[in-house]
């Protein structure tokens, strides 16, 4: 599955986000175990209507493969988007 540009294999994965206190920006990290593979500054958005459950969303990139979008909260109006992380995304290995 593509993340911001990257191809992450088949595989559990964690993440870990943590704000930038006074601003709407998020650092992102993706985990496989105790090892970090990428880190990325992404934002954080409010909808209008709570998500029901936590999620994910995908968007369709440029070749057409489902690309990890964003990162949804049960009973939150807040989510964290990956959208504009695509330039900042940085591998780590």
């Amino acid at each position: 599955m593509p993340l911001s540009g990257k191809s992450l294999s088949a595989g559990s994965y964690r993440f870990a986000w943590e704000l930038l206190v006074g601003t709407d920006r998020v650092e992102v990290r993706v985990l496989r175990g105790k090892e970090l593979l990428y880190s990325a500054w992404a934002g954080v958005a409010t909808v209008e209507s709570a998500f029901p459950y936590d999620s994910i969303g995908y968007t369709r990139n440029g070749s057409g493969q489902l690309e990890l979008a964003e990162i949804r909260f049960a009973e939150s109006h807040n989510l964290i988007t990956l959208k504009s992380a695509t330039l900042a995304f940085k591998e780590q290995r």
